[in-house]
């Protein structure tokens, strides 16, 4: 079992590539791996079809991501891609606010002398409830 975070040096990268560079060479064929991905937002057009085709590709692969919201999730293509990845067998959530609370006390870097606790932000059960019907209305 591994637990930890990846962190993209380069802002203009999607976070999904750290995931490509990272993670995937170093997982073996014939071993099963059982990946959960927290991640602020859904993947974009071109992540979701390259994730798509990873998982299609490594059966021993199962992957979970929560999201904290969802990408231009109005745009027709976005809403495909998404039925794609869940086709595939990529296991879709949106990010409840005790994921959010368990995100920031397992893997939110802390600023020395910065140990607060997470502070969710006014609407964030409203937020969830918001992306989590969407989703489900995507997905159907």
């Amino acid at each position: 079992t591994f637990t930890g975070y990846l962190e993209d040096e380069h802002i203009s990268a999607h976070a999904e590539e750290a995931f490509f560079d990272t993670v995937l060479p170093e997982c073996k064929p014939g071993v099963k791996y059982q990946v959960t991905w927290y991640v602020s937002s859904s993947p974009c057009v071109a992540c979701a079809e390259r994730i798509s085709g990873v998982l299609k590709k490594n059966k021993n692969l199962r992957l979970t991501v929560l999201v904290g919201r969802l990408f231009m999730c109005d745009e027709p293509e976005i809403q495909d891609a998404l039925r794609k990845l869940r086709a595939a067998g990529c296991k879709l959530r949106i990010m409840a606010p005790q994921d959010f609370d368990y995100v920031w006390k397992n893997f939110v870097e802390q600023e020395e002398g910065q140990n607060g606790p997470f502070e969710p932000w006014e609407d964030i059960q409203e937020n969830f409830l918001y992306y989590e019907e969407k989703l489900a209305e995507i997905l159907q």
